[in-house]
């Protein structure tokens, strides 16, 4: 029996087109390069304890940083700012403890197939940076953050890769895709998001079509729900996006996934709240508040990458 989970829904909804050139392409055929093996060992490199829980400005998170750029290079998944000596950066400053603090963005691009449209975006993001050490903790004081959002990030990759490969084969995505992994979500009140989106976007603003985000999708919420490990929430608001609402519904029936698209029983924020702001239909995949959230805890050995697949 085939386990189609999250981040199937997500690549059929980022990349809800049919290829103009007749090649008969099946999504599911890609759905192997999203992998549990390389889901984890993306997240394990990202939450590694070298990466010092990834605090905004630190070596640790420039450390991840490069090794999410250095992904994307590999892959093949062009930077943005190709003249640049670090093309896949988009640096970040904001002020902390009465100085300014420089951080990064990365930001990758899949250029669309259509003359016009690869003019347009969607935006595919999570964010890089978590909460870094706290000297005052005895023993382990490091927050990882595998869950928050190391599996957001690891999840970019994949479905970057897998695009990219649907690409290849034939695959045509008429619209420009663009991997944007930020900085200053945590502590810094969404810093990457607002720069990309006030000062520097990829493609214009008056151009982005969607914003999908993905932050803490590796993790099931058993105070609310029990063992359930078939559902994902949805954060969306439907005065702006509720095409994306019932996109994802019909996705979900139609390919056979079936998951439970849930309300969360809490109200949280993240990156997609700055593009919301924008009027960007915006979509929030969670699988909502684990048990280690925002605890040292929060490592790669703890999530269920299953579900996450």
């Amino acid at each position: 029996m085939k386990v189609l989970q999250l981040l199937s829904l997500i690549l059929l909804v980022s990349c809800n087109t049919q290829p103009e050139n007749k090649i008969e392409l099946n999504p599911e055929d890609f759905f192997p390069l999203i992998s549990q093996e390389k889901l984890k060992r993306h997240v394990s490199i990202i939450a590694h304890d070298s990466t010092e829980g990834r605090g905004f400005g630190t070596n640790g998170l420039k450390k991840a940083a490069k090794y999410v750029a250095n992904t994307y290079k590999r892959i093949g998944i062009a930077p943005v700012n190709s003249t640049s000596s670090e093309p896949y950066y988009q640096p970040v400053t904001e002020v902390a403890d009465g100085k300014e603090v420089e951080s990064q963005n990365v930001i990758a691009l899949i250029e669309g197939s259509d003359d016009q449209l690869k003019e347009e975006a969607i935006i595919v993001m999570a964010h890089l940076d978590h909460l870094g050490t706290d000297p005052e903790l005895e023993g382990d004081n490091i927050y990882n953050g595998a869950a928050d959002d190391a599996s957001g990030v690891a999840a970019c990759l994949l479905l970057a890769e897998a695009i990219d490969q649907a690409k290849k084969e034939g695959a045509q995505f008429k619209r420009s895709i663009v991997f944007l992994n930020t900085t200053g979500e945590e502590k810094h009140g969404r810093a990457g998001s607002r720069y990309y989106a006030q000062y520097d976007p990829a493609i214009p603003l008056n151009k982005t079509v969607a914003a999908i985000n993905m932050d803490g999708i590796a993790g099931i919420d058993t105070a609310n729900l029990g063992e359930n490990s078939n559902y994902v929430y949805m954060i969306i608001e439907d005065s702006i996006s509720i095409d994306l609402r019932r996109t994802n519904e019909r996705i979900n029936k139609e390919s056979g996934i079936n998951l439970e698209l849930l309300e969360p029983p809490f109200s949280f924020g993240s990156d997609h709240k700055v593009f919301e702001g924008w009027l960007i239909p915006s979509i929030y995949y969670s699988t909502g508040l684990t048990s280690n959230y925002h605890k040292v805890s929060d490592h790669a050995s703890t999530l269920d990458y299953s579900h996450a697949q």
